[in-house]
């Protein structure tokens, strides 16, 4: 007789139980018929599962390795058993986001916040992952949303950009002349930016763009990316700054397949500057920590250089009581994070993928209406003030 389910959940009681009678107990059953089953199992599979003395049993090592197995599939059942319960509860709907990790640590966490201020009952999922596995998995149709960006081409845009620089989006509310997160100050905003262009952040529908197989693709917005440096940096006190800037200057890059790294590149060597190229990540969240602790500046894009600028100013400052910076100062740096806005448009385009042979969930609409929310607002509180100069 082969090995059963039945011979996997008596030694699970008895495991569970600590004794052959807790186990009868728990199956309502008799001790002799929890006895023998244990022997079964242990003459199927050729070795000892207890050690025996009177009145107990002791698990071998066998046992309680087999055990740590038992018990992850046991914890799955238990999930699939709650997820169908929650599937015949409306409230408990359940909505699966696939994202970029650079969004899932920008973006995404104030837009769940107002998605779940919404539907106070539904349960989210946020996985982040990276291209190309992303297009794969919502290929697959494995989510419900997918997030995403891709990287518009710097000479296209130029073309437009030179003189209204796209509208001029900056990351800051005060006019242009404002020195708020310069020296000393760690104020993430200041008057560094990134232009929006053409309206592209969530006013209406978005532009259609090019679909993994299985999707549909929109483009929610459309930024620039953006220059990051330190806060003490001589030129964090300029609002914009170009390519002749970065001459000589320690620099902080991307990986050299990062399609955002091929395009600076290509800006830099037209322009005939050459950088300290120091120090290459594949995160933006990375180049960002690494500006902070003063290694050099950066481009990145702008919605993880305003989050970052943000969580640097808030390590930086210090304690009421003790005057002392906070801890996360010594992990992320008490230089401080400014941004400003790079003269070259190089666009930094956010999409949404949706699965075509999933079924449409209203959750979707409303979390991808909350994405909208969040980058109009980041936007506009980019935009130069009327009385810019």
């Amino acid at each position: 007789m082969p090995l059963s389910h039945r011979h996997v959940e008596v030694f699970r009681a008895v495991m569970t139980a600590g004794s052959v009678t807790g186990a009868a107990e728990l199956l309502f059953t008799s001790q002799p018929t929890i006895s023998r089953e244990v022997a079964r199992m242990e003459s199927l599979l050729g070795y000892p599962l207890f050690d025996r003395g009177p009145g107990r049993v002791r698990p071998t090592s066998r046992a309680l390795a087999l055990f740590e197995e038992v018990q992850r599939v046991y914890q799955g059942l238990d999930q699939v058993i709650a997820r169908a319960q929650a599937l015949g509860r409306a409230e408990t709907e359940r909505l699966e986001v696939l994202t970029l990790p650079a969004l899932a640590q920008a973006l995404l966490p104030a837009a769940s916040a107002r998605w779940l201020q919404r539907h106070p009952q539904a349960s989210l999922s946020l996985t982040p992952q990276e291209s190309p596995l992303l297009e794969e998995w919502m290929s697959a149709q494995r989510f419900d949303v997918g997030l995403s960006e891709s990287a518009g081409d710097w000479r296209d845009a130029a073309g437009g950009a030179h003189g209204e620089r796209r509208g001029g989006n900056r990351s800051g509310s005060g006019d242009a002349g404002d020195d708020r997160g310069t020296e000393g100050s760690g104020d993430g905003r200041g008057t560094g930016g990134s232009g929006r262009s053409r309206g592209a952040a969530g006013s209406g529908g978005g532009s259609a763009s090019q679909s993994a197989p299985g999707t549909t693709s929109e483009i929610l917005a459309e930024l620039d990316e953006v220059a990051v440096l330190p806060a003490h940096h001589p030129l964090a006190a300029r609002p914009v700054l170009e390519p002749r800037d970065f001459e000589g200057q320690a620099f902080v890059s991307l990986a050299a397949a990062d399609p955002y790294r091929r395009q600076f590149d290509a800006i830099f060597s037209e322009a005939n500057v050459e950088r300290r190229m120091q120090i290459e990540t594949h995160s933006a969240m990375a180049v960002c920590a690494l500006v902070q602790q003063g290694l050099g500046i950066a481009l990145v894009n702008p919605l993880t250089a305003w989050a970052c600028a943000s969580q640097a100013t808030e390590a930086g400052t210090p304690s009421p009581a003790s005057g002392r910076h906070s801890a996360g100062a010594a992990l992320t740096g008490a230089a401080g994070l400014v941004v400003r806005r790079f003269s070259i448009p190089v666009p930094f385009r956010i999409q949404v993928l949706r699965p075509l042979h999933r079924p449409r969930q209203a959750l979707a609409d409303d979390f991808i209406a909350a994405v909208r929310e969040v980058l109009d607002e980041v936007a506009s509180s980019s935009e130069p003030s009327e009385t810019a100069t």
